[in-house]
């Protein structure tokens, strides 16, 4: 193959970055598809090591239902850190099976991390979502104020 037609296969046009450099580095990219799980992960295990019990310094898992009395508010501290911790792992582990499947040539790396992206977002959701459940399912409403 002749010297000129390599490099026209091998750079773009305009682009100072080796076209094979320049997919790594997208594939690279699929890592901001864990961020999602290991946030969740990490304030899981911050939450269950030192649960905040003062309501009054809006820090730990701080919804409003979880605000309407100390009996919500010591039932969530205790309760949120396990779902986002399961919620977490989940996530995790779906997230590193789709990047695992995002590296095949077919899949488009854009659509990877919107789709990672979106995983991520919706565990999160879910994880508030259970928690808030089981606020209401297991906290009488006569305790509150």
């Amino acid at each position: 193959m002749h010297k000129n037609n390599l490099q026209k296969s091998r750079y773009h046009i305009g682009s100072f970055i080796c076209y094979n450099e320049r997919m790594y580095f997208m594939k690279a990219l699929l890592v901001l598809n864990l961020i999602f799980p290991l946030v969740m992960i990490l304030v899981a295990h911050i939450l269950k090591k030192s649960p905040v019990w003062d309501m009054g310094s809006h820090q730990g898992y701080n919804t409003p239902s979880s605000r309407l009395s100390q009996t919500h508010w010591n039932y969530a501290q205790t309760k949120a850190p396990e779902y986002f911790l399961s919620m977490g792992k989940c996530c995790l582990l779906a997230e590193v099976l789709w990047s695992l499947i995002s590296l095949l040539p077919i899949v488009d790396l854009y659509i990877s991390l919107w789709i990672g992206g979106a995983l991520g977002l919706a565990a999160l959701v879910v994880a508030f979502c259970k928690t808030e459940k089981d606020i209401r399912q297991n906290c009488p409403i006569e305790d509150a104020k």
